[in-house]
């Protein structure tokens, strides 16, 4: 269940002209910084290093749709890798107890 559906939104459906895989990557990569460390490319030469992740893996049968789609740094992107989420935040030391948050 994705975060839309527990909120009772609906899924986002993006318009046929943003429906080609490369049109929707670029709009997530000048949509977001990096969404594990928050960094900005410095310049547009370093935007082009910019990746597309998928914050749940589609190795772990994460969809391909653009709710599942962040901008990610290529050092952080590297270092996830195909880990969910939340092992990565573990691993990184910063996942939240829900009983604390």
């Amino acid at each position: 269940m994705t975060a839309a559906q527990v909120a009772g939104a609906l899924p986002y459906e993006p318009p046929a002209d943003l429906a080609t895989p490369r049109r929707v990557f670029e709009l997530v990569l000048r949509r977001d910084p990096c969404a594990y460390c928050a960094v900005r490319p410095s310049s547009r030469r370093a935007a082009k290093r910019y990746t597309v992740d998928h914050v749940e893996p589609r190795s772990q049968g994460g969809p391909n749709t653009i709710d599942n789609l962040v901008g990610a740094c290529p050092t952080c992107n590297r270092a996830k890798g195909s880990h969910s989420l939340l092992l990565f935040l573990l691993w990184r030391g910063e996942a939240v107890d829900a009983g604390q948050a």
